[in-house]
């Protein structure tokens, strides 16, 4: 290569980077579109003054103090033709703000049409390159929509697709009837209205909508240990803020696929968040929110309307695991010892439970509803928990779950309770007030230890245990599978049972026997 060749090629490489570095200034910059209403009614008075000259000065005062890194553009409707719902023109194309010659654009204004105000968002937003940066509008009207359209539908469609979309409204000298249109036009994309029933009012408005395209400083957010989490896991997150920022400037978990850059619409999302109460550094604890997959932490100048001005992603992963048992059926109040498997690190709260088989599976809070019994993992990554088979029979599950704060199921098996059966044996048909009943039971398989025996009324309904135990007279737990009771015969003469029982908690009665007290 030739000494020529090499300035020539370096020269390139020195301009392209240069132009490179413009054009990243420029996406980076803010960006504002005021949609401005030059339809007829614009011409109707204010104090005796019209609103299109109140607009203008405001809109005057306001440009001498613009920043002079937001990026201004103008959009007008309704300024040139009467009756026309296409009448909307780009009348200042979007750029640096030169005050005098936006007034001589805005001054030569003629309100005379209609008000196609979702049509002129709808632009404004086009010109701004809403779907790739972040992009701000600034409405101003006096009326509703006139052209068969609707804002509210317009603001959830831009919004749906937009990086970061907000529209302000000031909805200036309007009518009660003609609020709601506008403030849905706002509020669906994390934007705020304003209402100005005069020039004071009007100016506020104005003043307060530019300040809010202004962060207070910045940010910046990052991790210094893992960056991946199980659902309601605390974990650290370093920032470093202004001292500029309000004194609830706050750090949030947001939903990865939520828009960046509106703190209103980021508060609307966050799953758990700290304020960082003027630190200019330090660390903020969060927990990870329930559902697997990428979220962000997003760092916020305010709690009231400000912006974000950094984030950070991180991912809530799945849980993995298995559980089994010794054996697939179980009698009701059976004790089973349930055994499991699952991947290190889960919330302490991460439980299994069981649940009837014909429950939907995945959700750790339809299970939560219809947990039969339930234990903590208490941390522990594999181990055995004891649990009583229900005392309904039926087809069931254990169930695995990762959280218990609408977690997430991730391992289960299935078993099949029967009812339970017993024999009970008594040394004598007939007994004296308070003589020694003794009684010999078998109930097959190990119960748990509140299955129980009890003296109840021969005249009370069998099967119920939940109403045997509204009339026992006495009771005894049972100790094991099969044993030895010794009870006493009621003091009132009459026919009893000994009746054997799977549980104490609304269970089944299994077996009986009758006597006499004489």
């Amino acid at each position: 290569m030739t000494n020529f060749l090499r300035v020539c090629f370096l020269l390139f490489v020195s301009v392209f980077l240069l132009v490179t570095a413009n054009l990243s200034n420029a996406t980076a910059a803010n960006k504002a579109i005021i949609v401005f209403d030059a339809s007829g009614s614009m011409w109707g008075q204010i104090d005796g003054k019209p609103k299109i000259e109140i607009a203008r000065d405001t809109l005057g005062g306001l440009l001498k103090n613009w920043d002079k890194d937001t990026l201004l553009g103008i959009t007008a409707y309704g300024h040139r033709k009467k009756g026309d719902c296409n009448d909307i023109e780009a009348v200042v194309p979007l750029g640096k703000v030169n005050p005098d010659a936006i007034m001589r654009v805005i001054n030569n204004i003629n309100p005379k049409g209609k008000t196609p105000l979702s049509a002129a968002v709808r632009k404004a937003a086009d010109e701004l390159k809403y779907t790739e940066d972040k992009a701000t509008i600034i409405l101003i009207s006096d009326g509703r929509e006139s052209c068969e359209a609707d804002p509210c539908a317009l603001a959830k469609e831009l919004e749906a697709k937009g990086v970061d979309f907000t529209v302000h409204v000031v909805g200036f000298g309007i009518k009660a009837d003609e609020q709601k249109q506008l403030t849905c036009l706002a509020e669906n994309t994390g934007g705020n209205f304003y209402r100005a029933d005069n020039a004071a009012d009007l100016n506020k408005a104005m003043q307060s909508t530019v300040e809010m395209l202004k962060p207070a400083g910045e940010g910046k957010l990052w991790f210094e240990g893992p960056k991946a989490f199980y659902p309601g896991i605390k974990f650290t997150v370093h920032f470093t803020a202004s001292n500029k920022f309000d004194k609830n400037a706050w750090a949030g978990v947001i939903p990865n696929n939520i828009p960046h850059g509106s703190e209103k619409r980021n508060d609307n999302y966050n799953k758990t968040y700290e304020y960082i109460s003027k630190r200019t550094s330090g660390i903020v604890t969060l927990e990870a929110p329930p559902k697997p997959g990428t979220w962000d932490v997003r760092l916020h100048d305010s709690d009231d309307d400000g912006f974000e001005v950094a984030s950070v992603s991180f991912e809530v992963k799945k849980a993995k695991g298995k559980t089994w048992l010794d054996k697939k059926d179980f009698v009701t109040g059976e004790v089973m010892a349930i055994h499991f498997e699952a991947s290190e690190g889960l919330h302490p709260n991460a439980w299994a439970g069981i649940v009837p088989s014909n429950i939907e599976h995945g959700s750790e809070s339809i299970n939560d509803n219809h947990d039969v019994r339930w234990e903590y993992l208490a941390g522990k990554a594999k181990g055995t928990l004891q649990m009583v088979a229900p005392v309904k029979a039926g087809n069931y599950d254990v169930r695995l779950n990762d959280y218990n704060h609408d977690g997430n199921e991730f391992a289960y098996t299935s078993f099949k309770v029967v009812l339970a059966k017993g024999k009970v044996k008594i040394d004598r048909k007939k007994y004296s007030p308070g003589q020694e009943i003794v009684v010999t039971y078998n109930v097959f398989r190990k119960l748990s230890n509140k299955a129980w025996a009890g003296v109840i009324p021969s005249n009370i309904p069998h099967g119920s245990e939940e109403t045997n135990d509204g009339h026992d007279i006495s009771w005894e737990y049972l100790p094991g599978a099969s044993g030895t009771l010794k009870m006493r015969a009621p003091d009132k003469p009459g026919k009893y049972d000994i009746r054997v029982h799977d549980h104490n908690q609304a269970a089944n009665e299994i077996a009986s026997v009758s006597f006499v007290v004489k």
